[in-house]
């Protein structure tokens, strides 16, 4: 057993607590040096042993060592006061406390707890902020000065994004009381509030000395970023205890979330356009909201840019001008009282309006916050929305009527915002006359090739397509910025586009695409969407919400043939992709994207959209 406990629980020495440590040392004054103070102590010994050797003969050999060595104590003694010797017991690694403060906007919320009610003097309703800042700083800053006692302190404020305030550590009175001061000159600000995302980056901003505990003073309204009972389990993995405070009224936080919106991207005028939305309320009971719907234009869509009715290109700092109609004042398209559902619950929506001028705008839709409501960011979302006046011009491209051709046609010829055309390569010449959307042939003119918008190409033969037309398809995409859709087949598409001036327009790589591949296989497969397609690609969306769209997409009947590509190009996006089979970069691309100038290039690896059709016909299908 060592001595070392022994003498620090004499000299009443506190154990270590986790993460601590004690670290002896001993300091003295000899005038000597060490080797002239070993000297020394050898000829003491040496004196005291001859002393009693010839001085002391008739005395017990017992008795004789008994007194050289109270002899030689004594010299010990005496050595030992001469040397000043001073023994230090230091406690080491003081383990680090954090105080995370909430300085979100929902902070200034006043529940109407005065600051006497924790403990101060005031009498009017203090913010949840106020109380916290009493909480430190009562009774001489009571609370956080007997924490300093026994660890090194550090103190963050928590809104949008975490910040420390004070010194690194906070290891004497001084720095307590400079960092408190700070602290009383924050007001609560922002409507974010990140409170997982912040106890996570304490944890990391800490790594190096990982604190013996997180005491976090927030009111819990976790507006975005990580939930912070998540971020709570992350901590005690770690072996960190998370002491929350809680701040503010027990009842429930009043708040009205409007969400899942789904709008079509494409209107036009004069045409009827259905919002779908959604309405969560919490802590709010038979009550109703204004629901306003709102067109804020892109400065560079201004109708005289716009002749042929084409949107132009969105701005990012769009002038706010909501009106009925979006260049006149600024009262809303629609606003409608609507009742909210119960606390806890959701409820459908729609709302309906008649845009009545051309060009891109943002939608806005927002539903007017409530008397005391906590997070009012949550009330409002916006959709991009195309008003047009003439229909979307498309050219539907084939070499022969197959299946997917034949649906693609029908389902486009019904479409009313949809003006088509189709070309057959190998038709009879009749069918450009028997049937009023065909044409004799492919238009040659660069004039005539951009007057569409969308071109969708399936299994051609290039070969019937001179240079010039090449040429137009590139300045197509990359100048006017249409859209081009490849759909593959069995015997030209992809491969016959291998050194041709259109590869660079395929989001796949060409040089791997294995020829053939597209023979039917015997069972069938479920195309995948990735999280790029449903998240970033508004055609992805066949549902409202992500749990209802991602049902949909699993419902969907399974296809048999796929062109197998293992790479896709540098910068496209996999879309969707084969639920087994892999390729160089992961799962084979089914349907890929990438952006060539101006424009989008969309490729099919398959022609069987068409069986999205069974037992539901142009529910999925056409909206896809």
């Amino acid at each position: 057993m060592s001595f070392r406990p022994l003498i620090e629980r004499l000299l009443g020495v506190r154990p270590p607590e986790a993460g601590q440590g004690l670290d002896w040392s001993i300091s003295q004054s000899f005038p000597l040096p060490a080797w002239g103070l070993a000297l020394l102590v050898v000829g003491l010994v040496a004196f005291v042993w001859l002393v009693y050797r010839t001085e002391a003969p008739r005395v017990a050999p017992l008795g004789r060592g008994l007194l050289a060595g109270l002899r030689l104590l004594a010299w010990a003694c005496l050595l030992f006061f001469l040397s000043e010797a001073i023994l230090s017991i230091e406690r080491t690694g003081l383990p680090h406390v954090a105080i995370l403060v909430d300085t979100s906007g929902s902070m200034a919320t006043r529940d109407g707890l005065s600051a006497a009610g924790a403990g101060g003097s005031g009498k009017a309703a203090a913010s949840r902020l106020e109380l916290v800042r009493t909480l430190l700083t009562e009774n001489n800053a009571a609370f956080p000065a007997a924490l300093l006692t026994r660890h090194k302190l550090r103190l963050f404020t928590v809104g949008a994004e975490e910040r420390a305030l004070g010194p690194d550590e906070i290891i004497d009175r001084s720095g307590l009381d400079d960092t408190l001061t700070a602290l009383s000159k924050i007001e609560p600000a922002g409507d974010q509030s990140r409170l997982g995302d912040a106890l996570r980056q304490t944890l990391a901003a800490l790594r190096g000395s990982p604190p013996a505990a997180l005491i976090y003073f927030t009111d819990g309204v976790v507006t975005d970023g990580e939930k912070l009972s998540a971020a709570a389990r992350f901590a005690r993995q770690n072996s960190v205890v998370v002491y929350p405070v809680a701040v503010g009224d027990r009842q429930p936080a009043r708040d009205i979330e409007l969400h899942d919106t789904l709008v079509d991207e494409v209107a036009f005028v004069d045409d009827p356009v259905t919002v779908l939305f959604k309405l969560s309320a919490e802590g709010i009971e038979n009550q109703s909201t204004q629901v306003r719907i709102r067109l804020i234009r892109s400065e560079s869509t201004a109708p005289e840019a716009n002749p042929d009715g084409s949107p132009a290109a969105p701005s990012p700092t769009a002038p706010a001008a909501p009106s009925a109609s979006p260049t006149g004042d600024e009262a809303p398209l629609v606003e409608q009282l609507l009742e909210l559902p119960a606390a806890g619950k959701t409820r459908k929506y729609e709302l309906v309006f008649t845009p009545k001028d051309v060009g891109e705008f943002d939608l806005v839709i927002d539903a007017v916050p409530v008397a005391g409501e906590t997070n009012p960011a949550n009330n409002l979302e916006r959709r991009r929305l195309a008003v047009r006046k003439e229909r979307t011009r498309v050219l539907l491209v084939d070499r022969q009527p197959r299946w997917e051709f034949r649906e693609l046609k029908a389902l486009l010829e019904r479409e009313k915002t949809v003006d088509l055309k189709v070309v057959l390569q190998e038709a009879d010449p009749e069918f450009a006359k028997e049937d009023r959307v065909a044409l004799p042939e492919f238009p040659v003119r660069k004039e005539a090739l951009f007057e569409y918008d969308v071109l969708i190409l399936g299994d051609i033969n290039p070969a019937f397509l001179n240079s010039s037309i090449w040429d137009n398809l590139r300045e197509f995409v990359r100048d006017k910025g249409g859209g081009l859709v490849f759909i593959a087949g069995r015997e030209q598409t992809p491969w016959s586009w291998r050194n041709t001036p259109l590869e660079p327009l395929l989001p796949i790589d060409l040089a791997t695409t294995v020829r053939g591949s597209k023979a039917p296989g015997i069972e069938p497969y479920r195309p995948e969407p990735t999280s790029e397609g449903l998240r970033g690609v508004p055609f992805f969306r066949l549902a409202e919400g992500d749990l209802a769209n991602r049902k949909v997409w699993d419902s969907l009947p399974g296809w048999y043939g796929l062109v197998e590509s293992p790479d896709v190009k540098k910068g496209a996006q996999v879309l969707m992709s084969h639920p087994r089979r892999m390729g160089a970069a992961g799962k084979l691309p089914v349907i890929a994207m990438q952006r060539f100038g101006a424009g989008k290039c969309v490729y099919h690896a398959s022609d069987e959209t068409w069986r999205w059709r069974f037992r539901t016909g142009d529910l999925y299908y056409g909206r896809y």
